[in-house]
């Protein structure tokens, strides 16, 4: 299940988000709430990211993935460790059957230092569809400082898988919003919180839905629309009320 993490791992190099962080992913920097999406036959997905401590202190950083449409056959594997000693890191392999799966071991990031971060998603037959993986950063066990959100799908044909086009207003939303899905008539809409916890999820019958957020606490969600051979897209909403 554990491994030591070798810095051989992590060929990568970085900048950084949120003021306290800044994250590259595959050395582009990275913006929180973009979906990072891949196609793939049963070829791992594999993701470097370098976390960077842009703070003024040091930083006691674990790692909680949450698999928000799991798919029963895949596997994922996690990597958390240091830029400044590789022997101080950790790699927890077939992690699939645990989730939400947190490391149990915490990275201390100094200012100006990079936390390496590894993940590989492994999609198996016979299964299809799309797995959403959100790997969320987190200070002193408790204090979420961002997140990396990562879609893999699996069809029989890559080049079958086809982005789902929508539309989510209004956003900011105050007591409903409207997701307007275009080119299908039927789908599936999830909302999701930052923690990954599914707050609703219902089926669209026609083209168009209206979720209504008055029982939604103020904050960041995450509208997922998943439909038949299409690529699920992804939309960030602020609720505001």
């Amino acid at each position: 299940m554990k491994t030591t993490l070798l810095s051989a791992l992590f060929g990568i190099v970085s900048t950084f988000s949120f003021g306290q962080l800044s994250i590259t992913i595959e050395g582009v920097p990275h913006t929180s709430g973009t979906v990072y999406t891949y196609a793939s036959d049963t070829n791992t997905i594999t993701i470097n990211a370098l976390v960077n401590n842009a703070s003024g202190a040091s930083m006691a950083l674990t790692i909680k993935r949450v698999i928000t449409s799991p798919i029963s056959s895949w596997k994922d594997d996690l990597c958390w460790g240091s830029s400044t000693n590789s022997l101080e890191g950790q790699c927890y392999n077939g992690i699939q059957a645990t989730n939400p799966y947190t490391t149990f071991h915490t990275q201390t990031v100094d200012p100006g230092d990079n936390g390496i971060f590894l993940a590989k998603i492994k999609p198996k037959d016979p299964d299809y569809g799309c797995g959403d993986y959100k790997y969320y950063i987190i200070q002193n066990g408790s204090i979420l400082l961002d997140s990396i959100e990562i879609t893999v799908c699996k069809t029989v044909s890559i080049e079958e898988i086809t982005p789902l086009s929508i539309i989510v207003a209004p956003n900011p939303a105050n007591s409903y919003v409207k997701v307007k899905i275009n080119g299908v008539d039927g789908a599936t809409v999830k909302v999701v919180d930052v923690l990954g916890n599914v707050v609703l999820k219902e089926t669209v019958m026609g083209t168009s839905k209206i979720i209504n957020t008055e029982s939604f606490r103020n904050g960041v969600y995450f509208v997922r629309v998943e439909a038949e051979s299409q690529r699920p897209v992804t939309r960030k909403i602020i609720v505001r009320h």
